[in-house]
C-alpha cells in the first residue's frame, strides 16, 4: 500500500482557469501550515491551500475543477457567511501550487515556501 494517496489529475484545467484561480489565491487565499498531532504527542506542520469567499458559486466551481479539494463552512462574526475551499492532500497542494506559480503575484513567496517544504518532506521521500 502506498504511503500517500496518488497525485490528482490536474490536466483538464486550462491556463486561463489557472490564471483565474491564481487571482483568487492572491486576493482571498492563503498557504498555511496546520499543526497536526502525531502519535508521539508532537505536532507536525501540514501544508494547506485555502480560499475564503462569501460567493458559494465560485467555490463550488473550484470544487468541481480541482480533484481532492473540499468545502468547509467558515462563519466569522455577524457579517455575511463565508465558506472555505480547501486543498489539503500534500501531493495535491504541491503539484497544483506548481501549476499556479507562473500566475501568482502576491502569494508567490508563500507558494514557493510551501512547494519547498512539501518537496523536502513528501516528494523527495517518494523518489
Amino acid at each position: 500500500m502506498p504511503k500517500y494517496k496518488p497525485t490528482p489529475d490536474f490536466s483538464k484545467i486550462t491556463s486561463h482557469e489557472l490564471a483565474y484561480i491564481a487571482g483568487l489565491v492572491d486576493g482571498e487565499g492563503s498557504f498555511y501550515f496546520w499543526k497536526s498531532s502525531i502519535k508521539s504527542g508532537r505536532t507536525k506542520p501540514y501544508p494547506i491551500l485555502r480560499i475564503t469567499n462569501s460567493h458559494i458559486g465560485v467555490l463550488k466551481w473550484l470544487l468541481k475543477k480541482i480533484p481532492s479539494s473540499r468545502l468547509d463552512n467558515h462563519v466569522k462574526g455577524k457579517n455575511i457567511p463565508t465558506f472555505n475551499w480547501v486543498l489539503g492532500q500534500q501531493k495535491a497542494v504541491y503539484y497544483f501550487t506548481k501549476l499556479l506559480l507562473p500566475y501568482l503575484i502576491i502569494k508567490k513567496e508563500d507558494a514557493l515556501k510551501t512547494i519547498k517544504y512539501i518537496y523536502k518532506i513528501v516528494i523527495r521521500s517518494d523518489q
